[in-house]
């Protein structure tokens, strides 16, 4: 009987170390290294969500670690999100823009210099 209490009593105090191992093994599919996110993270963190997101037809693919603290709660340590289809990149530039994605822009602000050796290409 007392080995079943050392033994609950142990667990229990295991699980959120086990926890945080579990959580930060799976979070981003296993990409994060376990020891940099603990230096990443405060020493009283627990890591309580861990969120990996992929569409595949949108070219997506987004993931987050969040931590409880002693004196915070629901901090996200590592959010990342990218799209990684051309089509779905175009997109997001050109609407981010506040020309829009329907006007034509040259490459340089005031248009490629006029040379004689110019090959249409702006720069250098």
């Amino acid at each position: 009987m007392a080995a079943a209490a050392v033994l609950g009593l142990g667990g229990s105090m295991a699980e959120p170390y086990a926890q945080d191992w579990w959580l930060v093994g799976r979070a981003c599919d296993g990409a994060l290294l376990r020891d940099s996110v603990a230096q990443l993270a405060s020493d009283d963190a627990q890591f309580t969500k861990e969120e990996s997101r992929r569409i595949p037809e949108l070219g997506f693919y987004g993931c987050s670690l969040a931590f409880d603290g002693d004196h915070t709660e629901g901090v996200t340590l590592v959010a990342m999100s990218a799209y990684t289809g051309r089509d779905d990149q175009d997109r997001e530039f050109m609407g981010a823009s506040p020309e829009g994605a329907s006007r034509s822009r040259p490459c340089c602000r005031a248009g490629c210099p006029e040379s004689p050796t110019a090959s249409g290409t702006c720069g250098s």
